[in-house]
């Protein structure tokens, strides 16, 4: 079995909560309003610059609670992935009764030096509540 890295935030008495949790399997019981789960490997990436890399997030959510959730990879904390000729990023999304689950695969297409430091990806819904991941590092070898 895999071991998975869930971040969850939540509500509790009017105070946000957050709470890092080790599980084999990534098991979420929503019963407060407003959870929303981010969850992915611990995987260093050490790469020669040139060589593409891709980041893969797993978010968790109610959608009666979320409605509009954006999910995506983000670099030191704040710069969005999102330049095309840069980065392939495609989403998948499986509907379930109560909650839903995006899967969100960020390629980066070719390293570049600018590309060293630290990943994370980041789930907002459309009500404020948020979830961070964990920070994964990027170094970019120069080439060989």
């Amino acid at each position: 079995m895999e071991r998975v890295m869930c971040l969850t935030t939540f509500r509790f008495n009017g105070r946000r909560m957050v709470w890092l949790v080790v599980l084999y399997h990534c098991v979420v019981s929503y019963k407060g309003k407003g959870i929303v789960d981010v969850h992915y490997e611990r995987k260093p990436f050490k790469e020669l610059m040139g060589t593409p890399i891709t980041l893969t997030c797993k978010t968790m959510y109610v959608y009666k609670w979320c409605r509009h959730m954006e999910v995506g990879w983000h670099q030191n904390g704040s710069v969005g992935l999102t330049d095309p000729s840069r980065y392939l990023t495609t989403v998948n999304e499986t509907i379930s009764e109560d909650s839903r689950l995006r899967q969100v695969t960020t390629k980066i297409l070719s390293l570049i030096s600018e590309d060293n430091g630290d990943f994370q990806c980041i789930a907002k819904c459309e009500n404020g509540e948020q979830a961070r991941g964990h920070f994964i590092e990027v170094v970019v070898k120069g080439q060989e």
